[in-house]
């Protein structure tokens, strides 16, 4: 039985084209994969990005029954809580007094973490980790 050339060379080039689509659909699946989840906006409230050591914005203003929604902006961890405390002529926290109301960590870019607001009032919440991470919410 005697081969015909171009079906000789038409079977190595299709498994090259078969692997060639496997190896970009893996490589694309693994750049998505490494990417952090979008900061969407919160929905019926709104979101607080923590940037380098800051959140940003630093006060928000919500109703009563809306969702603040804190998104990670760097790969640093950082554990929110809500209390009371007290500022030093340099910017940084010198008292603090965690009220229990909530415990939220954030530990890579894009993560986000909830809290919502049930009553009026003006809260205050900080990082534990890092002193000069302190916020406000506003609940009217």
């Amino acid at each position: 039985m005697t081969r015909h050339p171009s079906r000789v060379l038409r079977r190595p080039a299709l498994l090259t084209a078969a692997a060639s689509l496997v190896l970009l659909s893996a490589a694309c699946g693994a750049s998505s994969a490494d990417s952090p989840p979008s900061a969407a906006p919160a929905k019926d409230g709104v979101s607080v990005n923590t940037g380098l050591l800051t959140f940003d914005p630093e006060t928000v203003t919500i109703q009563p029954g809306q969702t603040v929604t804190w998104v990670g902006g760097d790969n640093i961890t950082h554990v929110l809580v809500e209390g009371a405390y007290t500022v030093g002529s340099d910017g940084l926290r010198t008292e603090q007094t965690d009220d229990k109301a909530f415990s939220l960590e954030l530990t890579k870019k894009g993560q986000q973490v909830s809290h919502t607001y049930d009553k009026a009032g003006t809260f205050t919440y900080f990082c534990t980790i890092h002193k000069g991470m302190n916020g406000t919410v506003t609940v009217s």
